[in-house]
């Protein structure tokens, strides 16, 4: 399955993916840039979800019709393009360029900083496609956009403070995660190790020196 892959993120992959998902809390598709601002609830609607859902990461995707998902390949790039900003007003037909980097706004206004990896495949079905991968593996909060948390419901985009069951699923993945990375004991002798765990079945595993440096880091 694709989703065993994505540390390996190749064109065959993202085909796999595209093939057999549709959008869904943590997968985006778009044919175009739009909005940098709608881009931005995007990241933190998509990062919530998956953190509600303790998968590791979320993607948007740049070239891909939302409901056929016919990939139709896009012009975009992250790197060169600047942010569009949407009016106060809310008129999309007054939003223009601007000359902030697109990238740039993105990384200042989302909070807390989490690691976006922009992937660039110039060849899917002869089509060139732009994968942002939205990391969540390493934070210990909601992800805000201008200092508001976003989830989806259905096809919108809400304020997570509307939905109280997202909000409290959120937060008790933290508590999941922060169990799994706690250390189970401390300061144990190695004696008190074999009391505690299967040494025979490491020392039949894996080979002894190594063995030694793993657990007393000599």
């Amino acid at each position: 399955m694709w989703r065993n892959k994505m540390e390996n993120f190749t064109s065959s992959v993202l085909l796999e993916l595209i093939q057999n998902d549709n959008e869904s809390e943590i997968i985006e598709y778009k044919s175009n840039q739009n909005d940098t601002g709608q881009i931005c609830k995007y990241i933190s609607a998509l990062g919530n979800a998956a953190i509600a859902s303790l998968n590791p990461r979320a993607y948007l995707i740049w070239g891909v019709e939302d409901i056929t998902k016919k990939i139709i390949g896009t012009k975009f790039d992250p790197y060169t393009s600047k942010a569009r900003i949407l009016p106060k007003d809310g008129n999309k037909k007054r939003m223009k360029n601007s000359n902030y980097p697109f990238i740039t706004y993105i990384e200042e206004n989302i909070n807390p900083k989490i690691q976006l990896k922009w992937e660039e495949f110039k060849d899917v079905q002869g089509k060139r496609l732009v994968v942002l991968i939205i990391d969540v593996t390493h934070i210990n909060q909601p992800i805000k956009y201008k200092g508001v948390e976003y989830v989806r419901s259905g096809t919108s985009l809400k304020p997570l403070n509307e939905f109280p069951e997202k909000e409290r699923q959120i937060w008790k993945s933290f508590e999941s995660s922060k169990f799994e990375m706690e250390f189970a004991k401390t300061n144990v002798s190695y004696p008190d190790i074999e009391d505690l765990l299967d040494i025979n079945f490491y020392k039949r595993t894996i080979n002894m020196d190594i063995m030694k440096v793993i657990l007393f880091k000599v």
